[in-house]
């Protein structure tokens, strides 16, 4: 099940290497563990474009989901366990 995340702070998403990634701004929750799955990433166009992800042509933001155990910690932004080039790779897949 899919949520948006409207009544919490909108987090920002840093790989290993401390590059700014995006905004988390939903998630995925499995309803029969409870348990989050997978963070919805806001990128901007720039971004996307060199992780060579598809935006919309008149869109200046693209989505990305990114799974819970690359996820290292979470506080004030929410921090990955892989670098910008592992992120890269793992989206070209």
């Amino acid at each position: 099940m899919a949520i948006e995340l409207a009544t919490t702070d909108k987090k920002p998403v840093v790989t290993k290497d401390m590059r700014n990634v995006g905004t988390m701004t939903g998630c995925d929750m499995n309803t029969e563990t409870w348990k989050v799955d997978e963070l919805f990433v806001t990128i901007q166009k720039v971004v996307a474009k060199d992780l060579k992800v598809k935006t919309g042509l008149f869109k200046s933001t693209a989505m990305i989901k990114i799974r819970t155990d690359q996820v290292a910690m979470v506080g004030d932004v929410i921090g990955l366990s892989i670098d910008y080039d592992t992120l890269k790779k793992m989206l070209a897949s």
